[in-house]
């Protein structure tokens, strides 16, 4: 929980330091340069996370309804499939979309290199979906 809060803040603290007088074209810049810090650090190796609690806590910032639309594509992705996995590719690969469509394309775009970043570290997920490979999480009993 506490690596949870500490990415997020990370990702919070990029947009912040960003400042208020930044335009979206910056924070589209800084919120994909958190992520891709948090993908692959300088330091232990280059292993680093998946970025989307980093870009959770920048884009949020950014405009508030990041974090709710990609809730709601995630959870109809992950109940539509019973696939984790398929709901967070799912969603991230949505969110500029969803965005463009509720709070303008100018986020929609701020956000792509961001989700793109996302993705890319999801790359051995999709191939273990596509593989047939990824567990199946059950979100309600067996029958």
């Amino acid at each position: 929980m506490v690596v949870l809060i500490l990415d997020i803040g990370k990702g919070m603290l990029a947009v912040v330091l960003a400042g208020d007088g930044a335009g979206l074209a910056t924070l589209a810049m800084v919120t994909a340069l958190a992520v891709a810090g948090h993908n692959w650090p300088i330091w232990l190796g280059g292993k680093g996370g998946k970025g989307l609690a980093t870009a959770a806590g920048a884009l949020t910032l950014v405009t508030p309804l990041s974090v709710p639309l990609w809730g709601v594509v995630w959870g109809l992705g992950y109940v539509l499939s019973g696939y984790i996995a398929f709901g967070t590719i799912l969603a991230t690969a949505f969110l500029p979309v969803a965005l463009g469509l509720t709070a303008g394309w100018a986020y929609g775009l701020a956000a792509l290199p961001t989700c793109l970043l996302v993705l890319a570290r999801h790359r051995e997920k999709m191939r273990r979906l596509l593989l047939g490979a990824e567990p199946k999480h059950y979100w309600r009993g067996k029958a």
